[in-house]
């Protein structure tokens, strides 16, 4: 008799039960990147299955493409790497469950606000464990999607050959939005702005609330910048920022790749501007951390 597991996700854990075969069901669960089972229960899992090389200190990363390869033997890089991203969609739920949180701690009685403190540090713990799984998620779309760019942009000893494999991939890429530049002025249409989103996301103007919002739809998430407290065009270029920082790295290609001038920095093809450039990009997101 095999082992099957069963999740209930909202506990966050994993129930061992009795069966015949418990292939099928393992396969759903990898094709939902294992919900929101944390890694102390992946690891039971995956010492249950008897696979190598993964321990207490495993990261998230490892834990879950052994246990999806496991599952779907026949994986290809393109659909692992989705299913990753899908998972990534973890950090969005618990900064919004902490948001709410602070909002309320201090209208609780003593007993209720210790344990709201209790889950925003687990929370917190999880947040930064997430962090840490993206980065590793970016690191795999750079050798996959991205591995032919990469690897010619390593060979390139010329500023000009830098620039120009930097256009090709990003026209090859996007090019709907080749050639496009966010607007300065107060009266950017919606359908104008849509223009300069990047593929897998929908923008929306907000006149009642006077905010852009943009939602990448893969994740079902989204974020908004008021144009009060930014700036009309401002306010759309920041969440233009957050959405193609997905996007890009989704695609394993760096932030100076991105189509649309003046989201970030442009590629000169130096390689200390670029690297500085892209430092001040990175600097730039932080407000979404």
């Amino acid at each position: 008799m095999e082992q099957v597991v069963v999740t209930n996700q909202q506990a966050h854990g994993i129930v061992i039960g009795q069966t015949q075969d418990c292939a099928p069901l393992l396969e759903v669960l990898a094709g939902q990147a294992f919900g929101q089972i944390g890694p102390p229960q992946l690891l039971q899992l995956a010492q249950h299955l008897d696979l190598v090389d993964l321990d207490a200190k495993s990261q998230l990363f490892d834990l879950l493409e052994a246990l999806i390869k496991h599952a779907l033997p026949a994986i290809d890089d393109q659909t692992l790497g989705e299913l990753f991203w899908k998972r990534s969609a973890k950090i969005e739920m618990v900064d919004a469950s902490n948001e709410c949180l602070e909002s309320v701690v201090t209208l609780l009685e003593d007993t209720e606000q210790e344990a709201a403190e209790r889950h925003m540090k687990n929370e917190e713990h999880e947040r930064e464990e997430m962090k840490v799984f993206l980065e590793s998620v970016h690191a795999h779309a750079r050798r996959t999607y991205g591995k032919d760019f990469n690897e010619r942009m390593k060979k390139a000893t010329k500023k000009g050959q830098r620039k120009a494999i930097s256009k090709e991939f990003s026209d090859a890429n996007y090019p709907l939005q080749k050639g496009r530049a966010v607007p300065h002025h107060d009266t950017i249409s919606e359908a104008t702005a849509r223009t300069l989103t990047p593929p897998g996301t929908n923008l929306y103007k907000d006149v009642e609330a006077r905010h852009w919002q943009i939602c990448i739809q893969d994740l079902n998430t989204s974020r908004s910048r008021a144009w009060l407290k930014y700036g009309f065009a401002d306010a759309l270029r920041r969440v233009l920022r957050w959405a193609w920082a997905w996007r890009l790295r989704k695609d394993g290609l760096s932030l100076l790749e991105c189509p649309v001038r003046g989201v970030f920095g442009e590629r000169t093809g130096t390689k200390a501007i670029d690297e500085q450039t892209l430092l001040d990009a990175e600097h730039a997101l932080a407000e979404f951390d």
